[in-house]
């Protein structure tokens, strides 16, 4: 998506939706994505309106690479995140076991205003942290991490 801004409102009773992946014809399960937003020649913007939803889809671990993976709304420009607005985490596996631990970026721009009003996850343990960077000597938010807790090994001594 290269050519224009986007903007996502709803309404109280039916909120709008952005999710950046999409889902397999055959199989009806969700695949990994990222949706892009402008370009790095060409900067636009993403507006996340009242009543909004971002869905990012978390997968189990691949069989090959061992890691799993999540979507990501990638926005050459300002992720502008309004009032009312929900980060909604989805598991695309069965069991939350088989999602692999670590950070996740799912969502990154030259600048990010706003917070989620309301974060809804399959887990309390998943957390989510807007990450700044210095620009021009200020504090600027430019991306949204999502930490999925290791799990744990347990070791017993005698």
């Amino acid at each position: 998506y290269t050519n224009g801004n986007v903007v996502v409102a709803g309404s109280a009773n039916k909120p709008a939706t952005i999710a950046p992946g999409t889902v397999d014809d055959e199989t009806g399960r969700h695949l990994h994505g990222i949706l892009t937003v402008g370009t790095e020649a060409q900067t636009n913007a993403v507006s996340l309106g009242g009543f909004s939803r971002l869905s990012i889809g978390v997968s189990a671990r691949n069989l090959e690479t061992k890691a799993s993976t999540a979507d990501k709304l990638k926005v050459y420009g300002e992720l502008s995140i309004g009032e009312n607005c929900t980060l909604d985490l989805v598991s695309n596996s069965a069991a939350l076991e088989d999602i692999e631990g670590g950070t996740f970026t799912i969502a990154e721009a030259d600048r990010i205003s706003g917070v989620f009003a309301e974060v809804e996850k399959p887990a309390k343990s998943w957390k989510i942290a807007y990450v700044s960077e210095m620009i021009d000597d200020q504090p600027v938010v430019t991306r949204i991490d999502l930490t999925v807790p290791m799990k744990g090994l347990l070791i017993f001594l005698r």
